[in-house]
């Protein structure tokens, strides 16, 4: 192929110089017969012959443009499969303008003194083509504008629609919109973004995409978080404002509106953003709107991840484990458990903020246990005591000293025999006086706990008394963490801040009675 392109290349060289041999030739010899033969002047005979010596060339120029012409179109054609001839009619007539530039050229021609009438009817052909093809073009215009509308209208709602139920949601009043409209400056978008990898790195699961959308039924500067279409939490914030958090460490006043921080109950106040660094020296924690925000639903999403976490997002995880461990999923799952044991374990660790980023050792645990115990409770608690370290490091301090309140071995035998592993898992048999009492009396002990800054903290001997006061205290102190002496490592050092002691047990035996 590119041999015969090389060949047709170099007859149109050829022919070209050839060409200008010929028109010299041409001029020369015209210039000779009309001088001699015809007896003409050098001026007359130089007009008459250089004229016609143009024309032939002219015309004898016409084979090597045809060539190069072909040539120029197979060698620069695309590998498409398309039709040439369709492509070429298509190129030529696809753009109006050309066909009236074309007209201008050759009505400006028949002016020259050349043909007038051929001119004059090839310009306005061109014209009357040129005019149809705007036409053409502003009709399909047109139906493209109306086919994008009808593909940019919002189908109409289905009542399949209502069944939907968003996991989580952030609806904010007309007033705070802006915190999620990155033209006004809103940074609440990227926040949540960050909340999601944060969650990820913590717990160990994937929170699903937050809907945040506006509510007009909510006051102008109020929120509420939503879980599976209901309000769990509500809070309010001024956008024009920011927020100075009391750290218990603060050295004077400063005025503001006064409110608690939403996400820890903190006694706080709305300030001035001019007031922001006398704060800050006071010893405030000073936080953006937006960031209220999002400290309320992270530490919403924190204390409610079991029920974010669904079935899908167990095999999921299960699946990337797969790839790195794959032999300890098969052999757990399904000839030993179900997905859906695993689910109700991993539940039940996020249920006290255990992370579950460490899957392959809580599905190792389970392996060693499974085959003769099904209870999940049970498997959770093994599997608390093979993240005993984990759990530890989330509660003690940088000296590894974790303080807690204890309890009397009296005490704990009086309320171990008020639980009991049944076919459907932990049984509580004490009366609700007896429990009542002992969260009462358990609240009082962790204040000094509190007012020192440490999370609260209990400490009993066995797993399966762990179990049953998780169970007793979780509504009244949702924020306690249970530990058991199997989930002290050996480096971590424990501190007892208090202990329930014979007081109680009074109390006990009196609702026994």
């Amino acid at each position: 192929f590119y041999g015969a392109m090389d060949g047709a290349s170099k007859f149109v060289r050829g022919d070209a110089i050839a060409s200008i041999v010929i028109t010299l030739v041409n001029i020369l010899g015209g210039l000779y017969v009309g001088m001699v033969m015809h007896d003409m002047d050098l001026q007359r005979a130089a007009e008459v012959f250089t004229k016609l010596t143009i024309g032939d060339g002219l015309v004898t120029q016409v084979p090597a443009f045809l060539i190069s012409l072909a040539a120029g179109l197979i060698v620069t054609r695309t590998s498409a499969d398309s039709d040439l001839p369709r492509d070429v009619v298509g190129q030529l007539f696809r753009h109006p303008e050309a066909m009236f530039l074309a007209a201008s050229f050759l009505v400006a021609l028949s002016l020259t003194g050349l043909p007038t009438k051929p001119l004059l009817a090839l310009g306005f052909g061109c014209g009357a083509v040129g005019v149809v093809l705007h036409r053409n073009r502003k009709a399909l215009k047109s139906a493209k504008q109306v086919e994008k509308a009808k593909e940019d209208k919002p189908p109409e709602p289905k009542p399949e629609d209502n069944l939907l139920v968003d996991p989580l949601e952030l609806e904010l009043g007309v007033g705070l919109i802006k915190l999620a409209d990155p033209a006004s400056g809103g940074d609440l978008l990227q926040r949540v973004t960050r909340v999601r990898y944060r969650i990820a790195q913590e717990l160990g699961i994937i929170l699903p995409k937050v809907r945040i959308r506006d509510n007009i039924r909510l006051e102008p500067r109020q929120y509420q978080i939503k879980i599976r279409d209901v309000p769990v939490a509500w809070g309010t914030v001024y956008p024009e404002a920011l927020l100075a958090i009391d750290t218990g460490a603060t050295s004077g006043e400063i005025p503001g509106i006064e409110t608690k921080d939403p996400a820890f109950g903190r006694p706080a106040k709305w300030i001035d953003p001019a007031h922001k660094e006398r704060a800050t020296l006071l010893g405030y924690s000073v936080v953006e709107p937006s960031a209220v925000v999002i400290t309320h639903l992270s530490e919403i999403v924190r204390s409610h991840a079991a029920e974010l976490l669904t079935r899908q997002q167990v095999h999921q995880l299960l699946d990337n484990l797969k790839h790195t461990a794959p032999k300890v999923v098969e052999e757990l799952i399904p000839d030993l458990l179900k997905t859906s044991h695993v689910h109700h374990v991993l539940c039940n660790l996020l249920r006290e903020r255990v992370p579950i980023r460490d899957l392959e050792t809580i599905l190792q645990t389970l392996g060693d246990y499974a085959d003769r115990i099904k209870d999940v409770t049970i498997l959770t608690e093994y599997v608390r005591t093979a993240l005993a370290r984990t759990i530890c490091q989330q509660y003690r301090d940088k000296n590894r000293v974790l303080r807690v309140v204890t309890l009397d071995p009296a005490l704990e035998d009086i309320l171990s025999a008020g639980f009991d592993f049944g076919e459907h898992g932990l049984v509580v048999k004490l009366s609700p006086q007896i429990a009542e009492a002992f969260t009462r009396k358990l609240a009082e002990k962790l204040e000094p706990l509190a007012a020192q800054g440490y999370r609260p903290v209990v400490l009993c001997s066995t797993p399966s008394l762990r179990a049953g006061l998780k169970q007793i205290t979780s509504a009244a102190l949702p924020k306690l963490a249970v530990l058991s002496l199997n989930e002290i490592t050996r480096d971590t050092q424990v501190e007892s801040i208090a202990q329930i002691g014979t007081d109680i047990l009074q109390l006990v035996e009196v609702g026994a009675s």
